[in-house]
């Protein structure tokens, strides 16, 4: 026979289960929100061609059955095979991965590795009794917006996942130890995660710190049993890193580095080793985060009497990478989120913390949302597919056409045309960078220099049979506009193709999808190089596109000059020269000008010189005529 249950404990036993229930909910909210930021933030286009090259080193591998690679076939310049790059578990990953679903799987799993490191971190924080509160979905918000640079799809964003797993094994150490449970688990899953990582990127030699850090913390936190464990450990995370097709001799390559014992111009080239408090910096929010981070580390380690010192280590061992090279800068947000959530398990802050907390996780992502629609990285949009920062259309009319396989081209286009166009075509250069280091500063001055004799020794000196010049690089293309031998043939979003002039036909040929432009910020650059090539059709297509639905994304000075520039134009047909001179002054105030446009400013100049009854003035008017048809 079952007892009567109390109606006074039957009501505080409902009770209790309706505010636990309501304890949960602000959690859920918070988890909602967080994913649509995440799917909305995280909704690109790929932006970063390294993972076409990636890729066909993975198709290398397995046609030629062997993980090492062989980096100069792909280009018709010289290219050494002395530095070893190491990344055949992504590589291999990322082309079954397209070869199974194609560049829909490359988005999936970008978002597979942002979620997972999320999932690892709100469970850390659920262990922590912490999952409820508001201010753990800001730290977890904050931690994966500041890690924004290593979430392209390439390997690097496997670094980014392996790099959260094994902090996430140090910081479920720390918890294991408070609760009284087995720590060898945690222990021996790091030099695990650290083989893998050793042979997927090259960023794991940045886990040193890490695990330098708990070893000789491990003896001072640690029963003396476990910290020997942990000494154990961290010789197998040593010994791990020679476990690759290389050996040792590819960790301590990557130790030259950083050493200063390895000659690397090719690292100032790149905007990933710029520091974070420059303009790639900035945009990402990443200085200001770094603000919020040490602030939130500071209280967190006020409010704690005990393990805040190897927090404090580790957070001061990672700040300088951080502030070093934007590349580095997902390393530091681990280190926030895991040690801010271990610090602050039974911290009692003021009443004022939550709703704070609830303002500043709207503002970041709000702010993040309202970035990706609006304000969009260069060649970007909120979307999918491939950015303009590759080119696709430019690669598809060389693959139609037969120039000869030895292609000139810009820094950022090679890897596309290597995946797109490779046996048939070669390149010159492309972002892998380290087999050109030998003869990357004669590649600084084909790409800088303004001299037509200096760039025309380069051509002399390399021979090559076709060029693709991107437009963020317009000195190449403002040079070989200046090439008695080479014409422009054809261009799109991202680049324009220069041919030998007995093969030109005519005016350049603008891709179909330039009437239908999705970045603002490519439009003026895209509509410099119509101008200078005369395609003002083409021109005045893109500039009504970026004073309609693309307006927020173009610079208005940029929108202004270019408006000018058209007024400009109108007034020539419409033969008010004086008012087209006032307009191209104006458009020209702060922008260069060259070439056919140099040329359109002296007849006009000449023709308000010699006044409209002077009989040379009929002949300027079709010169001018002629030139803005």
């Amino acid at each position: 026979m079952t007892a009567a249950v109390p109606e006074s404990v039957a009501a505080n036993t409902s009770r209790a289960t309706i505010s636990k229930r309501a304890r949960w909910w602000p959690a859920i909210l918070f988890a909602v929100l967080l994913l649509l930021i995440v799917g909305v933030r995280f909704a690109q286009p790929i932006e970063d061609g390294d993972i076409f090259w990636h890729m066909i080193y993975g198709s290398q591998m397995v046609e030629h059955g062997s993980l090492r690679v062989d980096h100069s076939l792909f280009s018709w310049t010289p290219a050494s095979n002395e530095m070893i790059y190491c990344a055949w578990t992504g590589e291999l990953l990322f082309l079954a991965v397209w070869k199974a679903f194609g560049i829909a799987g490359l988005f999936a799993l970008r978002y597979a590795a942002v979620l997972g490191v999320l999932a690892l971190l709100a469970l850390y924080a659920r262990r922590r009794g912490l999952l409820a509160r508001p201010e753990t979905w800001v730290v977890l918000l904050v931690t994966i917006l500041a890690s924004v640079v290593a979430t392209l799809p390439k390997p690097e964003m496997l670094s980014l996942v392996l790099w959260n797993a094994l902090v996430f094994c140090w910081f479920n150490l720390l918890n294991a130890r408070e609760r009284g449970q087995n720590l060898l688990p945690w222990i021996y899953a790091m030099p695990c995660i650290v083989l893998v990582w050793v042979n997927t990127h090259g960023a794991f030699i940045l886990a040193a710190p890490l695990i330098l850090i708990a070893t000789i913390a491990a003896f001072f936190i640690l029963p003396k049993r476990e910290a020997w464990h942990m000494a154990i450990g961290s010789a197998l995370c040593g010994l791990a890193t020679a476990v690759n097709p290389y050996g040792l001799r590819y960790p301590l390559q990557l130790l030259h580095s950083p050493l200063g014992l390895t000659d690397r111009p090719d690292i100032a080239w790149n905007n990933a080793y710029q520091p974070t408090i420059g303009a790639a910096g900035a945009y990402l929010h990443l200085p200001e985060f770094l603000v919020w981070m040490t602030l939130c580390i500071l209280a967190a380690c006020a409010l704690r009497r005990r393990g805040w010192v190897v927090v404090a280590l580790l957070f001061l061992a990672y700040t300088p990478l951080y502030l070093l090279y934007v590349r580095s800068t997902f390393l530091l947000p681990a280190i926030f989120g895991y040690g801010f959530l271990y610090l602050v398990r039974d911290a009692r802050w003021p009443r004022l913390i939550p709703a704070l907390a609830s303002i500043l996780f709207l503002f970041f992502g709000g702010r993040s949302i309202e970035q990706a629609v609006h304000r969009p990285e260069s060649g970007a949009w909120m979307g999918f597919g491939i950015a303009y920062s590759q080119p696709v259309d430019e690669a598809e009319f060389l693959a139609r056409g037969n120039y000869g396989p030895r292609i000139y081209n810009t820094y950022n286009a090679g890897g596309y045309l290597m995946w797109r166009l490779f046996p048939r075509y070669k390149v010159m250069v492309d972002a892998r960078s380290f087999p050109y280091v030998a003869w990357f500063d004669e590649l600084k001055q084909f790409t800088r220099t303004q001299d037509p004799k200096e760039f025309q020794a380069f051509l002399n000196r390399h021979p090559g049979d076709v060029a693709l010049v991107d437009f963020q690089e317009d000195g190449v293309w403002r040079s070989f506009l200046k090439m008695p031998n080479w014409r422009p043939a054809f261009y799109g979003p991202a680049a324009a193709v220069f041919v030998h002039k007995d093969e030109s036909r005519g005016r350049a040929e603008a891709a179909a999808s330039l009437r239908h432009l999705r970045n603002g910020r490519d439009g003026a650059r895209i509509f410099d190089f119509a101008t200078a090539v005369g395609d003002y059709g083409t021109a005045w297509s893109l500039l009504d596109q970026m004073q309609g639905p693309l307006r927020r994304q173009v610079d208005s000075a940029d929108l202004e000059r270019m408006v000018s520039y058209r007024a400009g134009h109108e007034a020539l047909r419409a033969g008010d020269y004086s008012r087209a001179w006032d307009c191209f002054e104006s458009s020209f105030r702060h922008h260069a000008f060259e070439g056919q446009d140099n040329t359109v400013l002296l007849l006009l100049r000449a023709l308000l010189k010699v006044g409209p009854g002077d009989p040379r003035a009929t002949t300027l008017r079709a010169g001018l005529s002629r030139l803005t048809m």
